[in-house]
């Protein structure tokens, strides 16, 4: 079996975001097994993110699959969801699907 290419591996379907937001940055698009954002900063390993609705923050736990420059000060970083409780995934889901719909308009 051949590897797939790199943008194809994920196992799950994204959904580009509009208006989605992190504590280290913009969330480019989410899956139901992680996301992407830009940041600031470069990231790596387990980080607790800070992720951002309608109702206020709330913790969510990632593994940083991959990190690179995409500029000064910029960084497009690959992040893993790990282990979340039933309400924040429902509360991440939500975001998705509000976010999702809001760039498809």
């Amino acid at each position: 079996m051949r590897p797939l290419p790199h943008d194809n591996r994920r196992a799950f379907g994204r959904l580009s975001q509009a208006g989605m937001w992190t504590d280290h940055g913009p969330a480019l698009d989410i899956s139901r097994g992680g996301l992407r954002i830009q940041s600031k900063c470069k990231l790596e390993g387990l980080v607790l993110i800070q992720m951002m609705d309608h109702v206020g923050t709330f913790p969510v736990r990632v593994r940083v699959a991959w990190c690179r420059r995409i500029g000064f000060r910029r960084f497009e970083a690959g992040l893993e969801f790990l282990e979340a409780d039933l309400e924040t995934a429902l509360r991440i889901t939500q975001m998705a699907t509000t976010f999702a719909t809001a760039n498809a308009a």
